[in-house]
């Protein structure tokens, strides 16, 4: 093990995580590319990055380990958004919006 990572350098807690990342990344990224259904992939890569983060860089002495893990939660911050407010106007799962004629 390396001095202060919580992981050994290979392993299959490594290996599992990493395929894990692969699939929330492939997915969730094709996801939101489209706009479709957004919410749920979002929420789930905000609290991947977040345990990421805390797994990976959570050698808060370092400044370059500090500087990575704020890098996740400010992605996080972006997927929260994405997940509260859902996809935008010029997006694919977009809801139409009625608007009633004026009729005066």
């Amino acid at each position: 093990m390396r001095a202060g990572c919580k992981l050994p350098l290979v392993g299959p807690h490594l290996i599992n995580s990493y395929r894990l990342w692969r699939v929330l990344s492939d997915t969730g990224l094709s996801v939101h590319a489209f706009g479709y259904r957004v919410r749920f992939p979002a929420l789930a890569l905000a609290l991947f990055s977040v345990a990421a983060g805390f797994l990976f860089h959570g050698q808060f002495g370092d400044q370059n380990q500090f500087a990575h893990l704020l890098k996740n939660i400010s992605m996080a911050g972006g997927l929260l958004h994405i997940a509260a407010f859902g996809p935008g106007a010029l997006s694919v799962g977009r809801k139409p919006v009625y608007v009633a004629p004026n009729l005066a």
